[in-house]
């Protein structure tokens, strides 16, 4: 990669594998051949995760990356093609889970009787309110400003 707004950021040549996953973010669209940087990725990995938006400009983004380019990218190295539509990619050797791109689900609330639980370990102080008697005193004396 020869590109000269990454210069220091290179990954060591040549490259070592295995590694389970490579994620490339927002890095094919400045890629001045991406079929010989896919050779050295596929190399090393079975899983490139990546990001890439299309800008049908002239500069220093290439325009050609559609879902059928990707698709015959994919195929070429033999893998599976995936996306969430939105920018996010996955070229695959494996069988990509249909939930992958699903969002995350949140975690359930921890029951309350959890905590109830643990306080009830401890002995219980048991106070009369004061908001009466609060209420009194200011009736009587009246509200500082």
């Amino acid at each position: 990669m020869s590109e000269s707004f990454v210069r220091g950021f290179e990954a060591p040549e040549p490259l070592t594998g295995p590694v389970e996953a490579v994620t490339v973010f927002e890095v094919f669209e400045h890629l001045t051949n991406p079929t010989e940087e896919m050779k050295k990725l596929s190399a090393i990995t079975s899983f490139l995760i990546f990001s890439t938006h299309p800008v049908p400009e002239h500069g220093q983004q290439i325009p050609f990356y559609t879902r059928k380019g990707l698709e015959l990218l994919a195929k070429e190295f033999g893998c599976e093609f995936a996306t969430n539509g939105a920018a996010l990619d996955v070229l695959s050797r494996k069988q990509v889970s249909p939930d992958f791109f699903s969002e995350p689900q949140p975690q359930p609330p921890v029951p309350r009787w959890r905590f109830w639980a643990k306080q009830e370990s401890k002995p219980r102080v048991s106070r009369a309110s004061l908001t009466m008697q609060d209420h009194d005193f200011i009736v009587k004396n009246g509200a500082r400003k």
